[in-house]
C-alpha cells in the first residue's frame, strides 16, 4: 500500500481505515509526536467492546504469586474447598462419601466460559509449590497457556479446590468429563452413571447430563483438545463474572 489508490485493493471492510493514512494523515511517514495519559472515550472503548464481545478486565495482584506450572483436568463432583469456605457454618456431607448419604456435589456452572477465540474463565484446583500447600480457594490466576495448540490463549480462573501436593506446580481446570481422580464414584453417586469415564471426543459430550454438556464442549473447542498444556500463572483481581458465579470473593 503505497497510494489511497491501493487502498482500493484491500478488503471493503479495512478502506476506510487504510484511506485514513492518506486523507487525514495526508500520507505522513511515522511523524514523531507528544504524548499524555487521558480517560478513554467511550466511542473507543464501545468499539472493543463490539470487537471482542464483552468487556475483559485483568488487574493482576501487587505481589501477588506467579510462576510456571502444568495443567490437568478434573470433575470428580465432589464437594470443594470453596464449598466448605461459602458454607462454612453447614455441616453438609459430601455426596462422594461412600454410604452414599451425602448431598453436596460440585457446582455445574463451574465450568469453562468462552468470552472470545482467545480469551475464556473457568475454574480450577491448584496446588503452587511456591505456597507450600497453602490454599488459595477463592482467589484467581491468570493463565497463560504454553502449548503450541492453544499457545497464547489465556483463561482466568477462580480456584475452587487444592490440587493435592504432588511436589510440583500444577492447575486442575474442572472440565466435566474431565476424569475424577481419587474419588471416582463422585459423579456416578450424583448422576446414576458412569458416562464420565468415557468422553474422547466432542460427540462424547452429549453422553452427559444436559447442564454439563457445554462445560464439557469447551475441552475440544476452545481449548482445542490440548492434553494437559503447561502454562505460566499470575495472581489477578477476581473479575464479577466469576464471583457471580461461585459467591465467594478473595478477601
Amino acid at each position: 500500500i503505497e497510494s489511497a489508490d491501493d487502498c482500493l485493493k484491500i478488503d471493503e471492510n479495512l478502506q476506510p481505515g487504510c484511506l485514513f493514512r492518506f486523507t487525514w494523515m495526508k500520507g505522513s511517514s511515522n511523524p514523531p509526536v507528544t504524548f499524555q495519559e487521558v480517560e478513554c472515550p467511550q466511542e473507543l472503548i464501545d468499539v472493543i467492546h463490539v470487537c471482542i464481545g464483552r468487556d475483559i478486565h485483568i488487574a493482576p495482584i501487587v505481589g501477588g504469586v506467579n510462576g510456571t506450572a502444568t495443567t490437568y483436568r478434573f470433575w470428580g463432583c465432589c464437594k470443594t474447598l470453596l464449598f466448605l469456605a461459602i458454607n462454612r457454618h453447614t455441616n453438609v456431607q459430601s455426596g462422594c462419601d461412600h454410604d452414599k448419604n451425602g448431598t453436596a456435589f460440585l457446582c455445574s456452572d463451574q465450568v469453562g466460559i468462552a468470552v472470545n477465540e482467545t480469551f475464556a474463565y473457568g475454574f480450577a484446583g491448584a496446588y503452587l509449590s511456591v505456597d507450600n500447600g497453602t490454599s488459595r480457594c477463592c482467589q484467581c490466576l491468570l493463565i497463560t497457556f504454553e502449548d503450541f495448540l492453544i499457545r497464547d490463549k489465556q483463561m482466568i480462573v477462580q480456584i475452587i479446590n487444592s490440587g493435592g501436593n504432588v511436589n510440583v506446580s500444577h492447575i486442575d481446570i474442572a472440565l466435566p468429563g474431565g476424569g475424577g481422580g481419587l474419588e471416582d464414584l463422585g459423579c456416578t453417586y450424583q448422576w446414576g452413571d458412569d458416562a464420565f469415564d468415557t468422553i474422547e471426543d466432542v460427540d462424547d459430550c452429549l453422553t452427559l447430563p444436559e447442564s454439563l454438556q457445554p462445560g464439557c464442549q469447551f475441552r475440544f473447542t476452545w481449548m482445542l483438545s490440548a492434553d494437559n498444556p503447561p502454562v505460566k500463572y499470575q495472581e489477578v483481581e477476581c473479575p464479577q463474572e466469576l464471583i457471580d458465579i461461585t459467591g465467594c470473593q478473595a478477601s
